[in-house]
């Protein structure tokens, strides 16, 4: 029988590794918390003059001196908005005219109340297991790179460098952000190359893992592949002659807790928004294809959202006659498909409105005839139990003329 994989470390020592990330993290809910900023309309992530505040305060900030670059230019940001979002910390809220913004959840209070390395454990699994990967990294060759790096740091020893390989080599340009964030996490140490520019410019001359990163690569790798955030990773590994391992039907929070000593991780948190929210309740949707084409549409919590679809082909006087789908976040090829009408896509037919799990504010997509994309943003306006619940699906208001489904044919 293997000896379980154990930090050998004091915890005083692991916490040095792991205390600039959790205090940025905790920097960055401060933030949001006392500024309340609002999110671009366009990428629905923070502004440059918000990313711009917000880098000054952070341990690893990046050296600028004036507002101007996007949220994804600040690696550590971008990398924390995503754990904040993927994690329902926070949630991203619309109002009805689509101003978006970024509003605390009862999670983030539970979070804060977590010692350090059980926050630790839950921003790693959080990244691991619903960190959108796809979205950041191409699918086909991103997969094999970001596991070469990480077996090459499971693999290598305390302050060794590792320098770039022809499997490896993008993680040191275009996909450096990856090597970032394994060294937020205190997985590894960075060489950098200073004057680096350019997308396509090496901007990493070597990784140099920590003791700490050893022993999570490992174990992400020989124990947690299977909750790894990569469509088909497991297929695309074994395909090229990788062998995962199954995971003996450990809980991916047990794997990582288990590796710190004096059983020190005892306490994570759970997504927490779905019991503030009554699901016997009316459903207000405002469903907009421009600012001045619009419908609100009130439906029971036990209709479904093949009923929302009927709804809206009705007041928007549609045909019905191509497929569809319902999904939240992300571009159509990364997001959550909460509904989808395509009998071959594998969504459960029956999805009740009531039983999805969205919140007041949190915006839908909804795209209908995947030739001619019509896309349609949904707004969730309310959900409210203290008003008679509808018999079908009420259109209560309107503006702005129905376009036609197909112009160019008439």
């Amino acid at each position: 029988m293997t000896k379980p994989l154990k930090i050998k470390e004091s915890l005083i020592e692991i916490e040095n590794y792991i205390s600039p990330l959790l205090q940025d993290f905790e920097t960055f809910i401060k933030y949001v918390e006392e500024e309340k900023p609002t999110l671009s309309p366009r990428m629905g992530v923070l502004g440059k003059n918000d990313s711009f505040k917000l880098n000054s305060e952070l341990n690893y900030r990046k050296p600028v001196t004036a507002p101007n670059y996007l949220q994804d230019y600040y690696l550590i940001i971008d990398l924390m908005f995503s754990l904040a979002i993927e994690s329902r910390l926070f949630l991203i809220i619309n109002d009805e005219k689509g101003k978006a913004y970024l509003s605390v959840s009862t999670g983030t209070e539970s979070f804060l109340k977590l010692n350090n390395f059980e926050k630790y454990v839950f921003l790693l699994e959080t990244y691991w297991s619903k960190y959108n990967f796809d979205e950041k990294f191409n699918r086909w060759s991103g997969v094999f790179e970001l596991y070469e790096l990480l077996e090459l740091i499971a693999n290598g020893k305390n302050d060794e460098r590792i320098l770039k390989l022809v499997k490896t080599y993008t993680l040191f340009t275009g996909s450096a952000s990856f090597s970032h964030h394994l060294h937020y996490f205190g997985l590894c140490k960075l060489e950098l190359i200073e004057g680096a520019k350019g997308k396509y410019e090496d901007s990493i001359k070597a990784v140099i893992p920590t003791d700490l990163g050893i022993i999570i690569c490992k174990k992400l790798l020989n124990e947690a592949i299977n909750f790894w955030n990569i469509q088909d990773s497991k297929i695309l590994l074994e395909f090229s002659g990788i062998k995962v391992k199954k995971n003996n039907n450990q809980d991916l929070f047990s794997i990582i807790a288990g590796i710190f000593p004096d059983n020190i991780v005892q306490q994570t948190i759970i997504d927490e928004v779905e019991p503030e929210i009554d699901r016997c309740a009316v459903y207000t949707f405002k469903v907009s294809l421009s600012k001045n084409i619009w419908r609100k549409i009130r439906m029971s919590y036990k209709n479904t959202f093949e009923d929302l679809h009927l709804a809206i082909q009705e007041v928007f006087n549609f045909d019905n006659d191509h497929l569809y789908e319902f999904y939240i976040g992300g571009s159509r090829r990364t997001a959550k498909i909460i509904y989808t009408g395509n009998p071959y896509d594998g969504v459960e037919d029956d999805t009740y409105i009531g039983e999805a799990g969205i919140y007041t504010g949190q915006k839908i997509k909804y795209i209908f005839d995947f030739g001619d994309h019509w896309e349609f943003d949904i707004i969730v306006i309310s959900i409210d139990k203290d008003v008679p619940i509808p018999v079908k699906p009420e259109i209560i208001e309107s503006k702005g003329e129905s376009p036609e489904q197909y112009p160019e044919w008439e």
